[in-house]
């Protein structure tokens, strides 16, 4: 049943548990000694505590008058009693955590139903707060979550990827099998990607793991990374092994601009400084793929000038010319 504790019950499971996982057997006359159990049914309290809302398995040995954690080589993580901004940050986090990676979900659930008795009532509802009012607008693609989790591991242990993948391109939009060395993953236009080198491609690209239908990792060699590629490269670029930086140029009108102010890192080596007039904002960026800032302009048309380059001017007026025939 779920029940709020005080702070000071609250620290001392903690100094339970920590007592528990790093001594093999404690004897019960010691933990009364050490605690301050003045009533043999408040440590019985705390132990029912800890089995059965903290799935924390400790055993009573008779033949020692002793206790001791069934598997001590688990991990356990054990913490000082947190304040409660620490304690919206692991609620918060846990919430947020199963939305932006689905494969976690179920494991996100699990966590929150075995930490919510440590956490203060009035936590609760102010972290999930937090929480949705951080992703209510981000929604993420659906993806199978083996297949997440088999990328992820395949990452870390440099295994190849065998993989059937739909792409929404071409005439055919087949799906096609894949060998792909995967390098990175990374979170970007409310999808998942996966960076890496198939061996259908003379260049690394990225893959939409949202369009992987199957993975399974493969024996055979993997390639490696460039030591210059960095996940921070994919912030602001599809892919950042593509060309050299493209210096960009906008006179930006409100109330986008504000938007823009108030953000310093939409691009590299952004810059931004009030007009002449002080009615928009002059805004220059290096941009590497013009269809990424693309996107972003027509996303704000009605305030946005493309002063320079002239491809970038091109590319905007070939979107919105295709846009306008289908209106």
């Amino acid at each position: 049943m779920a029940r709020d504790i005080s702070s000071k019950r609250m620290q001392r499971l903690f100094k339970l548990m920590t007592r528990f996982i790093s001594t093999p057997y404690v004897c019960k006359m010691d933990l009364f000694d050490e605690f301050g159990y003045s009533n043999p049914k408040a440590l019985q309290r705390d132990l029912a505590f800890l089995r059965d809302d903290l799935y924390f398995d400790v055993v009573y040995d008779r033949g020692k008058d002793c206790y001791y954690l069934r598997d001590r080589d688990a991990d356990f993580v054990v913490n000082c009693p947190l304040s409660e901004d620490e304690f919206l940050a692991m609620v918060a986090g846990i919430n947020m955590a199963g939305h932006f990676i689905p494969y976690l979900g179920s494991s996100c659930e699990s966590l929150r139903n075995k930490i919510k008795n440590i956490i203060p009532e009035r936590s609760r509802p102010k972290g999930e707060t937090l929480a949705i009012s951080s992703t209510v607008n981000l929604p993420v693609s659906r993806m199978d979550p083996h297949v997440f989790r088999m990328i992820v591991n395949s990452i870390h242990e440099q295994k190849v990827l065998k993989v059937q993948y739909r792409s929404p391109y071409g005439k055919e939009r087949k799906t096609r099998v894949h060998f792909i060395s995967p390098w990175f993953i990374y979170f970007r236009y409310r999808a998942w990607y996966l960076w890496g080198k198939s061996n259908n491609y003379s260049e690394a690209g990225p893959f939409r793991i949202s369009r992987i239908v199957i993975a399974e990792p493969v024996e055979v060699p993997f390639e490696e990374k460039p030591e210059e590629l960095d996940i921070g490269d994919f912030a602001f670029n599809d892919n950042p092994l593509r060309q050299d930086p493209v210096k960009v140029e906008l006179k930006i009108y409100e109330p986008f601009a504000s938007s823009v102010k108030d953000v310093p890192s939409w691009y590299p080596c952004q810059k931004v400084w009030p007009t002449r007039e002080g009615d928009a904002i002059h805004f220059t960026a290096e941009v590497r793929d013009m269809t990424d800032i693309s996107r972003w302009i027509l996303s704000a048309a009605d305030c946005v000038e493309i002063i320079s380059p002239d491809k970038l001017k091109k590319l905007v007026k070939h979107k919105a010319e295709i846009l306008l025939s289908r209106i």
